[in-house]
């Protein structure tokens, strides 16, 4: 038995949080991180706690985890190295050893969410610099391993035309 100093706590006032958030593109920083080793599969899970910083869900948090040794799965491993290192990017980060090196600097993530074992899980697909409130956005990466570039429709609209799906009826 542990008896609760203080007042005590009413299960009526209960709030059901989750650890997920909703698909979408979000003004975060990290404010929490950790490190599991499974030590049967020799996985390493590298485990961010962020904070969304602005918005109709400001001060929210979500968890996204990267498989940062995988011995199973060198794809797994990479992919989450990948996007450990577009994090750091997008925070200013140059070459870190530590986490926490992460913490409390502001960027810009997309997310998307998963099912597994009756779980809902946030996977990022990118991360940026951090994008001003109704500024333009900054520049970023994706998380993908796509080697193709974005240049060309940028180039277009340099130009003066358009993306071709933007084109107007008629013209």
């Amino acid at each position: 038995m542990a008896k609760l100093p203080g007042q005590g706590l009413d299960g009526n006032e209960a709030e059901e949080r989750q650890s997920f958030i909703d698909p979408g593109t979000y003004n975060v920083e990290i404010i929490n991180s950790n490190g599991k080793e499974n030590e049967k599969s020799g996985v390493y899970r590298i485990g961010l706690q962020l904070q969304v910083l602005d918005g109709p869900k400001a001060k929210s948090t979500f968890w996204l985890s990267f498989n940062y040794l995988h011995p199973g799965s060198a794809q797994a491993q990479d992919i989450s190295q990948n996007q450990l290192r577009l994090i750091a990017k997008a925070c200013g980060v140059g070459l870190f050893e530590d986490t926490e090196s992460l913490h409390n600097k502001p960027f810009s993530v997309s997310v998307k969410t998963s099912e597994s074992n009756g779980y809902t899980n946030n996977d990022m697909t990118s991360a940026r610099e951090y994008a001003t409130p109704g500024g333009s956005g900054a520049k970023g990466a994706t998380a993908s391993s796509s080697k193709t570039s974005s240049s060309a429709p940028a180039k277009a609209t340099e130009k003066g035309g358009g993306k071709p799906w933007e084109k107007k009826k008629g013209a």
